[in-house]
């Protein structure tokens, strides 16, 4: 009975040891796990606050890029159109012209009086 006894002590020894150890070993795998859950969790809100910033910075770029478009249209809207800046490329060169056919004449009257009082 003796030798059972030792045998038992034996066995609860080594199965003492043996769950202390495994204790030990998932405490320190759960430790680490720990830490790098904590690292990760630091590096998504890094990763989280620079993509906020980068949305702000979109979403402003965006609103000056709608007001551009704005004044596009606005200037758009006064835009002289083909036609009419043809009919006023041709007015103004209808009167330049008429201006240019006086000039002529003025200037031609001019010499023959010259001529004549010589």
């Amino acid at each position: 009975m003796e030798a059972d006894i030792a045998s038992v002590g034996g066995f609860l020894g080594s199965a003492t040891a043996a769950f202390v150890a495994s204790w030990a070993t998932l405490s320190r795998k759960l430790h680490t796990a720990e830490e790098e859950a904590k690292r990760d969790q630091k590096k998504l809100a890094d990763t989280n606050v620079a993509l906020e910033q980068r949305l702000a910075a979109l979403e402003k770029t965006l609103e000056e890029n709608r007001q551009d478009v704005r004044k596009l249209f606005d200037r758009m809207r006064n835009a002289v159109t083909d036609e009419e800046f043809q009919a006023y490329v041709r007015a103004t060169t209808e009167a330049v012209n008429g201006l240019t056919e006086k000039v002529g004449r003025t200037t031609g009257a001019i010499e023959a009086w010259q001529r004549h009082q010589r």
